[in-house]
């Protein structure tokens, strides 16, 4: 029972850390819930050792109901915990298959996120919170103290999680369902995975009289590990370099020449190198892993021999060291195939909108601190959002020094590119800032005439849907939505992204519901309608009065959707 205490305290140990970092330590929560980092690694490892642990399981209970479930478990947690890291798709810098990147809401190769296989997110994450306190906490509960309940689960042969492990699904369940800090989510999926892999641990110890029961378990353990070290080193030494080449010229599979071909954004070395890279780091993991098995393979002979007493007490201390090793294992992962270049600009993205949006403007200051500290070129591009926070926080002299930096820096720039679109608009969002709203839409119409000329210099489809985008944002923050609407359109004409698509109709009913009382917040306007409106656009010789009601045509195309 002591044991198990410690188990608990630990799992109360982790939930309570997260109110400290998410307040005392924002760098740290955004490496918890940034892509490719801490968070999104260790919940990949998570469910990965989780399915590992649950097939264990399911070879020890195939005699049994519950070996279905197991089994179902194991495959479940595989699949997302690939899904996870796109399949390994950013860590291989690959390419999303052009069929995919069509439908795929976020242009990567993984499932979940594609269009019609996406569904409310709120609504998704609210039930899957639910559901752990419910499998988690209610019905282990209602099983312990209940006999009805209790032969009802046995008969089903549902494997649950032990009372002990509760904390952890009950704060799963909250940070799914109920939480308001920045991208809660991500950090109830890292719990999710934690509770998993706990709940995996504790089962497979659970089992392992039954597993090392059969003769020669330690001797078939290290013949198998030497022969998928012999087969793995093979094939990345020979396979591996042979499937990016063939797949690099297009002469491989048709799904492996989607994903690497002779027009990469790489060239042919990137690749190898990134596979030479991959093979290692997998070969050292997989080497990590045995070391971490091995004991339990040993304990499971003697256990088979010994029936003791302590597997409670070993099932209490393999907990922790599940979670810690979970958590290790992904901070190693991030070192060995994070990108530090996007996890700075996912810290200057939460110290500029995110934090701020949620009132944390210290916090905000505290990263953009940091960005500023450990910036190669002296971290003056940061001077302009620290300027706003200062004046956030009252500290109006400090920040008037920042914006005079700024102001000095960006207008000495401006000297030398008087036409540049992107110096015109950092200036705007500085007056912006700092209350001075009619020079920040001076110089966004200057941004919006200098950007006029990128239209006949850009090249592929997506960059010209995105400048349109880009164009359209700007007359938004000049409060012009018809002409927001009118560029969003231009950019439809050239959309082949399900990610861009979605910023379209997002961005459509946004700015109708800016200029008419018609109830588009939160909506968005069906392709059809957009189509309709554009082909009105482009045969029309004047502009479409989108925002005014009594404009017939377009109030029938907006109104129909």
């Amino acid at each position: 029972m002591m044991q198990r205490r410690w188990s608990v305290l630990l799992q109360l140990f982790l939930i309570a850390l997260v109110p400290i970092v998410y307040f005392v330590m924002p760098v740290t929560y955004v490496r918890l819930i940034d892509e490719d980092n801490w968070g999104e690694f260790s919940t990949s490892a998570a469910f990965l050792i989780a399915a590992a642990l649950f097939a264990i399981c399911y070879r020890a209970h195939r005699v049994s109901r519950g070996r279905y479930w197991y089994l179902l478990l194991a495959l479940a947690c595989f699949f997302v915990g690939m899904e996870e890291i796109s399949w390994g798709q950013r860590i291989l810098g690959l390419e999303t298959p052009e069929v995919l990147a069509r439908i795929n809401l976020q242009n990567e190769t993984t499932l979940h996120n594609i269009d019609w296989l996406n569904p409310n997110t709120v609504t998704t994450y609210r039930t899957l919170g639910v559901l752990c306190i419910l499998l988690g906490f209610l019905v282990p509960l209602a099983a312990a103290r209940t006999t009805r309940i209790a032969c009802l689960v046995k008969r089903l042969g549902l494997p649950l999680p032990n009372l002990y492990l509760s904390p952890l699904f009950l704060a799963t369940g909250y940070f799914l369902a109920w939480a308001t800090l920045v991208d809660a989510w991500e950090l109830g999926e890292l719990f999710l995975g934690l509770s998993i892999v706990a709940m995996a641990a504790d089962h497979a110890i659970a089992a392992l009289p039954t597993i090392g029961s059969r003769l020669g378990i330690l001797r078939r353990f290290f013949s198998i590990v030497s022969l998928g070290f012999l087969l793995w080193i093979i094939a990345f030494l020979l396979v591996l370099p042979y499937l990016i080449k063939t797949a690099y010229r297009g002469d491989s599979l048709s799904v492996l020449n989607d994903l690497i071909t002779g027009q990469a954004m790489h060239g042919i070395d990137f690749y190898l190198d990134k596979g030479h890279m991959l093979g290692w780091s997998m070969l050292g993991l997989m080497l990590v892993a045995c070391m971490l098995v091995l004991p339990f393979v040993v304990a499971s002979e003697r256990l088979s021999q010994d029936r003791s007493k302590r597997i409670a007490s070993l099932q209490a201390s393999t907990v922790p060291l599940t979670l810690i090793g979970t958590l290790v294992a992904g901070i190693m992962l991030t070192q060995l195939a994070g990108n530090p270049g996007d996890f700075r600009s996912s810290l200057k993205l939460a110290g500029k909108y995110e934090f701020p949006k949620v009132g944390l403007h210290q916090q905000a200051l505290d990263i953009i601190d940091y960005l500023q500290r450990t910036s190669r070129n002296g971290g003056e591009e940061y001077l302009n959002i620290r300027a706003f926070l200062l004046y956030e926080l009252g500290r109006t002299d400090e920040a008037r020094g920042a914006a005079d930096r700024v102001l000095a820096k960006e207008f000495r720039k401006l000297a030398d590119e008087p036409s540049d679109a992107d110096t015109l608009d950092r200036i705007a969002i500085l007056y912006n800032n700092t209350g001075d709203r009619a020079s920040a839409i001076a110089y966004w119409r200057r941004a919006l005439e200098a950007s006029e000329s990128w239209l006949s210099t850009v090249g592929s489809r997506r960059e010209v849907t995105r400048l349109h985008l880009w164009r359209a944002l700007r007359f938004e923050k000049i409060d012009e939505p018809e002409s927001a609407i009118n560029e969003i359109l231009m950019a439809s004409k050239y959309c082949d992204l399900m990610q861009d698509a979605v910023l379209i109709e997002t961005g459509i009913a946004r700015n109708l519901s800016n200029c008419r009382p018609s109830g588009f917040e939160g909506r968005r306007v069906g392709w059809e309608t957009i189509e309709a409106m554009r082909q009105q656009l482009e045969s029309d010789s004047a502009d479409v009065d989108w925002c005014d009601p009594l404009n017939k045509s377009s109030a029938l195309l907006i109104e129909t959707d």
